[in-house]
């Protein structure tokens, strides 16, 4: 009997950490017969999830989803291939499943059970307190200009983990959900994530080598509270499309590249006041998910863990005017300076006048 188990994160729970894991050991996994299929020369399963996410947009482009119903033919092959060559135990690993509604996960579920008798979804839930502020980075990273703390809270009270479960017990049933706490001390040693992970999908741990610190961090770096602040103030410089249409994604790369370079401090905290703010808005909700999930020794240590850190507010950061023009001042193609939702009229005497004022 086929068997597949979805991990669908949520986002801020070391989602990354797990898939470069799995795809580090993925000769370990067969030995255990578990597949972990590629798709292409990605760690991650996004692609599945973004196949039946017809709200196209950033996200499609950056992971060559430009077609839906190709993307579901090429997946189909690749499940396809490995059923008959290999064992009949699959596990898939996507954030982006969390997001897919209602009716779009029904669409996922019915799909992967015309290869699978049986689907189990693993999601790792996380304190919304602790997420805010990587959250908040996470937006600015993203392009956001005007972003504040009551906008963020706003949208992290979206993610609602009670509706998550809801949402994918009523498709495949509450007996085929696992949602397992996100601990805080995680962070420090991710070989406790690691191994409860293994457990939940059946991976002998012992067998599993931890990936290389630096190669997660590589590609989930964390912007300091300086670096957060100074690339929310750039955002409103940088255009979001070259002229072909397409993402400006490598300049915005480098000059987050950049920004890790030249900017130190403290990691981005709440202000004392947002974090009071989060607590009335997410308490009631974390403690309606704890009665839910029943009074398991680790989820009662999820929720009694002490509230994250707080720190006040940090101004854009004094750095020369020839850092920040180096930064960018190399594109990744003709710019698209035509767009009035970003560009001021006098675009040109806007961006000197700006950057010249963040450098002084």
């Amino acid at each position: 009997m086929a068997h597949a188990t979805l991990h669908i994160g949520t986002p801020k729970t070391g989602t990354t950490f797990l898939q470069r894991a799995m795809s580090d050991n993925n000769k370990a996994l067969r030995a255990a017969g578990i597949v972990y299929p590629a798709f292409g020369t990605h760690q991650s399963h996004t692609a599945l999830a973004l196949a039946f996410n017809p709200r196209e947009g950033d996200r499609h482009e950056r992971w060559g989803v430009t077609d839906r119903v190709q993307t579901r033919k090429e997946i189909s092959r690749t499940i396809t291939s490995s059923l008959s060559s290999t064992g009949p135990n699959f596990l898939f690993s996507t954030e982006s499943a969390a997001r897919l509604s209602g009716d779009q996960v029904r669409e996922l579920h019915s799909f992967l059970l015309e290869f699978f008798d049986e689907l189990t979804v693993l999601v790792y839930l996380r304190r919304r307190d602790f997420m805010l502020a990587s959250r908040y980075s996470q937006r600015i990273k993203n392009g956001s200009k005007n972003l504040t703390w009551k906008q963020a809270i706003k949208k992290l009270q979206t993610h609602e983990p009670n509706a998550l479960l809801d949402r994918w017990a009523s498709v495949v049933g509450q007996e085929n959900v696992i949602a397992r706490p996100f601990l805080e001390s995680f962070k420090a040693a991710n070989d406790g994530l690691l191994s409860d992970f293994a457990h939940q999908v059946g991976i002998p741990v012992g067998e599993l080598v931890p990936p290389a610190p630096d190669d997660v961090k590589a590609q989930n770096s964390s912007l300091n509270a300086e670096g957060t602040e100074l690339l929310r103030a750039l955002n409103s410089l940088l255009p979001t499309r070259t002229t072909d249409g397409s993402q400006n994604l490598e300049l915005r790369l480098r000059l987050i590249e950049r920004i890790l370079e030249i900017t130190s401090g403290p990691p981005l905290r709440l202000p004392p006041e947002v974090l009071v703010r989060a607590s009335e808005r997410f308490s009631a909700s974390d403690r309606e998910l704890v009665t839910r999930l029943g009074s398991a020794p680790e989820w009662q240590e999820w929720l009694a863990q002490p509230a994250p850190q707080t720190a006040a507010p940090v101004a854009v950061p004094t750095l020369r005017t020839a850092e920040l023009l180096t930064a960018l001042s190399v594109p990744s193609g003709p710019l698209d300076y035509s767009q009035p939702d970003w560009r001021p009229r006098d675009w040109k005497r806007s961006a000197r006048r700006r950057v010249a004022k963040i450098a002084r």
